[in-house]
């Protein structure tokens, strides 16, 4: 079934609610567990964790925990990391699909957060801020990121609702802290090491700590395991294109994005003078002075290599016209790069955004449509099997 009808139909099923679109962008778990240690870091031995394991010892470490206590490390031993807390995470009993609700945490850890006027001047000397506290109360001023883990297809979601966020390496921090810290998966010790720092700027040695788990095969062999745990974007196999494959033959890239241009007042002078004095009473978004606007820069050539596998790999802004594209030698039609992104919407019924979803909440409304969100991937991974039979032939 073709994506925007899976997204059309789903929308049916809450014409004349209340609901709020979150889009759902699919990760590939390219490592979890634990893996012998050797010197080439990116040669992969699995010896033992799941990603069931992994979810299972966490949801327990975190059922008898405030969100204060749910940070996987000491901060007083790193009080400058930017502090990462949990809301639970919820369990599908027939899928084992999991729900997690993660906050990263805003302004200082004492609960103080800034605030700037949208009207405020900008200048050399301009330092006014509006200043939010928690007036001793215990609070903790937070953003939700909320994540779909899916043991079936070996893959993580991310959701962004236009009231939340996301950042998948603050989880993949937050997943391996937990076990380094916290898990019972056999950790013997901790080893430091120091290496040239990789700035050109520095001469410095920097240390290297290293936390090694233990493991003893069914033979008796024992070996050193470090935990790893990696997501990249699960990339959209189109049937005959791939980016990297053409990468020779890109001629020219194009970057799109939005910014904000100022519209000219055109009021009557004594209308903008009401507007001014009064604004406390007429409200200050009554009549707005900018427009969004679109700007779209072409440069001759291609990106390295390395260069389009970090487009893939990071988030483009969900906003129709942000995109990167590339011109092919002798076509006139770019390849978008969102067009090679697994992604889909998730709309959540009785929903104003005013609101944060609890894990029970977000994974009953997954479940719901599970199917419809899961064509993305299943699709992608036909077109794939398509292509390696192709070229075995």
């Amino acid at each position: 079934m073709h994506r925007s009808l899976i997204v059309l139909g789903i929308f049916y099923r809450f014409v004349g609610k209340v609901m709020e679109t979150g889009i759902v962008t699919f990760f590939d778990i390219k490592a979890c567990g634990f893996y012998r240690l050797k010197k080439n870091a990116e040669e992969l031995e699995h010896k033992f964790g799941t990603l069931d394991e992994i979810f299972d010892a966490l949801q327990a470490w975190l059922d008898d925990k405030s969100v204060e206590e749910s940070i996987p490390w000491d901060t007083g031993t790193h009080p400058l990391r930017a502090r990462t807390y949990s809301r639970g995470v919820a369990v599908d009993p027939d899928t084992k699909d999991r729900v997690m609700v993660m906050y990263r945490a805003l302004g200082s850890a004492k609960g103080r957060l800034h605030a700037v006027k949208k009207n405020a001047p900008v200048g050399a000397t301009e330092n006014d801020t509006v200043k939010t506290e928690t007036n001793g109360k215990d609070y903790i001023w937070v953003e939700p990121c909320y994540y779909w883990i899916i043991p079936e297809y070996n893959k993580i979601a991310s959701i962004i609702f236009p009231h939340s966020g996301a950042d998948t390496p603050r989880l993949s921090n937050y997943i391996f802290n937990f076990v380094v810290n916290h898990g019972d998966f056999g950790r013997e010790k901790d080893t430091t090491s120091f290496t040239r720092a990789r700035s050109s700027c520095s001469e410095d040695d920097i240390l290297i700590s290293k936390t090694i788990f233990k493991h003893v095969d069914e033979n008796g062999r024992k070996c050193n395991c470090v935990f790893k745990f990696k997501a990249e974007v699960t990339k959209v196999n189109k049937p005959g294109t791939n980016i990297l494959d053409v990468r020779d033959k890109i001629v020219q890239t194009i970057i799109r994005d939005t910014t904000v241009a100022k519209v000219e007042d055109t009021r009557q002078p004594l209308l903008r003078l009401v507007s001014n004095v009064l604004s406390d009473f007429l409200g200050t978004e009554q009549t707005k002075f900018t427009k969004p606007k679109k700007i779209e820069v072409r440069v001759d050539g291609a990106p390295s290599e390395e260069e389009i596998k970090q487009l893939l790999d990071r988030n483009v802004d969900d906003v129709d016209w942000v995109d990167v594209g590339f011109v092919l030698k002798d076509s006139s039609r770019p390849l978008w790069l969102k067009k090679y992104m697994a992604r889909t919407a998730l709309i959540v019924s009785d929903s104003t955004g005013d609101e944060h979803f609890s894990p029970e909440k977000l994974l009953h409304e997954i479940k719901a449509v599970r199917d419809d969100l899961l064509q993305t991937i299943l699709y992608n991974e036909e077109v794939e099997e398509k292509s390696l039979k192709t070229a075995e032939a």
